[in-house]
């Protein structure tokens, strides 16, 4: 009897650790929809965060790459590798494995001399703010709609109204011929 409680027991607490464990997966799902929820409405989409489900070795997918830059290359003439900075690799020699991605001058994008002034800045910035402040979607929920009529009840508050000026001009017809 003693074992056969203590196996129940066990039994009992591995069900209740289950349950625990699916509560908790349970609550980080609802915790990160949640927090999703809240960055979409502060304006601040998370970027797509999935990661590779196969990750090939590298240099697998290059041949590809240069096949279709040979084939672009006019016949007859030498192929150029492109390297790691941008420039072009003298005639005959590639560049190591992994440092040409698909022609992109890394140095050249990243340069000094490229960067934006201060001032440039001062005014991309505040012409971000001043688009969010147009058109962020709390104050955007926030801002009551101005209130628009339906045009056939426009139309019908319109007819009432001439109907009504009608009314007061035969009123007032009548009591100046009353006197």
């Amino acid at each position: 009897m003693t074992f056969f409680g203590t196996l129940g027991l066990a039994f009992l607490m591995f069900i209740g650790l289950a349950v625990c464990m699916a509560v908790t997966l349970v609550l980080a799902g609802l915790a990160r929809l949640l927090s999703i929820i809240v960055l979409a409405m502060v304006g601040i989409f998370p970027k797509n965060d999935a990661d590779h489900v196969v990750r090939l070795p590298r240099g697998y997918a290059e041949p590809e790459e240069t096949e279709e830059a040979d084939a672009s290359a006019e016949p007859g003439a030498p192929a150029e590798a492109a390297t790691a900075d941008g420039g072009d690799a003298p005639a005959g020699e590639t560049p190591a494995a992994g440092t040409a991605r698909r022609g992109i001058p890394w140095k050249t994008l990243f340069s000094p001399k490229d960067w934006p002034t201060p001032a440039q800045l001062r005014a991309r910035t505040a012409a971000a703010v001043e688009t969010q402040a147009k058109h962020h979607p709390l104050l955007l929920a926030v801002t009551p709609e101005p209130p628009t009529l339906n045009a056939e009840w426009a139309a019908a508050v319109a007819e009432a109204d001439a109907r009504e000026e009608a009314r007061e001009e035969a009123r007032e017809e009548t009591s100046a011929g009353s006197r």
